[in-house]
């Protein structure tokens, strides 16, 4: 695909959108306080035993939570400042200002940040992978009544997602393109996850790219169905779908934090991963989902051993779709601290 061609992205202005959000919108009861674009919250330098992170406020991110609670961090001698922004586009300005060390972001949109060299940021761990088998937390949904059976189904038709050039439109893109069928003939809806129940309701989309726990909310009663799974059709099982990042240079600086860090989050990982119950009634404890939604939802597949090679798939993919013009290098992109 050439790079000069971009998804086609139809923004929606509803007041349905609004009351939505604001209606899904998460809280932190134990957790940390989310802040907006005028926070000055997290500016000071932190102390040797400290660590600034900011992250969006996902069941992905339960690890941070559950290291909190069970006293990982505190077992590895490091305390943990955390700001909770609402986009990602915030959280990489927040580490651009300094304001943060430390962010959890999707690996696609790390790697856009680095293209030609504008950020030299490293995954110091990956968080999250694509599930080797249904259902996965990321699907392509549609009203149980559609006549859509599959990806190549959507020429023509209009998918509501949150992002039009987020990593799993551009895998959506990919397996189209390699049907022989252009994704720019699919209109990519942006809006909030919150609101596509009602705009598939009111047929405004035909289908949706959606995530946790907005797939259950649209499946638990029978209104919509998973019909496949992008990343597992266009990338396959391990494709990194979460990482905590932060520049080389501080990563160089703070191999101490980096450790301590790291460490801790990948015995919660382990935490959560052996007892579902516990990593849903960790989930519960910052977000306001309901216990219905939370016993049915599919939780992320958390995974801290990060593999190359499904890196580089990625990039590969990256590049497939025109997003990246030059392949970058996992070994590169992945610290030492991703790997061992």
């Amino acid at each position: 695909m050439n790079a000069s061609k971009h998804p086609r992205a139809l923004g929606l202005v509803l007041a349905i959108a609004v009351a939505g959000l604001a209606a899904c919108a998460p809280s932190s009861p134990s957790g940390p306080t989310p802040v907006d674009q005028t926070s000055t919250a997290g500016t000071g330098e932190p102390d040797e035993t400290s660590v600034r992170v900011a992250f969006l406020n996902s069941a992905v991110v339960a690890p941070y939570y559950a290291a909190e609670a069970e006293g990982f961090f505190a077992e590895n001698g490091i305390t943990v400042e955390a700001q909770v922004l609402a986009t990602a586009p915030l959280i990489q300005a927040a580490l651009d200002r300094g304001e943060v060390d430390i962010i959890h972001a999707v690996p696609s949109a790390a790697l856009l940040a680095r293209a030609g060299g504008q950020r030299d940021l490293v995954a110091i761990l990956q968080g999250e992978t694509v599930r080797d088998s249904a259902p996965d937390t990321y699907p392509l949904l549609v009203p149980s009544d559609s006549d859509i059976e599959s990806i190549e189904d959507l020429v023509g038709k209009r998918v509501a997602v949150a992002n039009a050039s987020s990593q799993i439109v551009q895998s959506t893109r990919v397996v189209l393109e390699r049907a022989g069928l252009d994704p720019d003939d699919v209109v990519w809806v942006e809006a909030p996850f919150a609101t596509h129940r009602d705009l598939l309701s009111s047929h405004q989309v035909d289908a949706t790219l959606t995530l946790e726990p907005f797939r259950t909310q649209l499946t638990i009663d029978g209104f919509a169905e998973d019909i496949a799974y992008p990343y597992q059709v266009a990338g396959g099982a391990g494709q990194p779908l979460a990482a905590w990042f932060t520049t080389r240079a501080w990563a160089d600086a703070h191999p101490e934090e980096i450790a301590a860090f790291v460490t801790s989050l990948r015995s919660a990982m382990d935490f959560l991963v052996a007892d579902p119950d516990a990593a849903r009634e960790t989930v519960a404890s910052f977000n306001d989902t309901a216990p219905e939604l939370l016993d049915a939802m599919v939780l992320p597949n958390w995974d801290h051993d990060a593999d190359p090679a499904t890196w580089t798939g990625l990039i590969d993919l990256l590049v497939e779709t025109g997003s990246l013009e030059e392949p970058d290098d996992a070994a590169q992109v992945l610290y030492s601290s991703a790997t061992s």
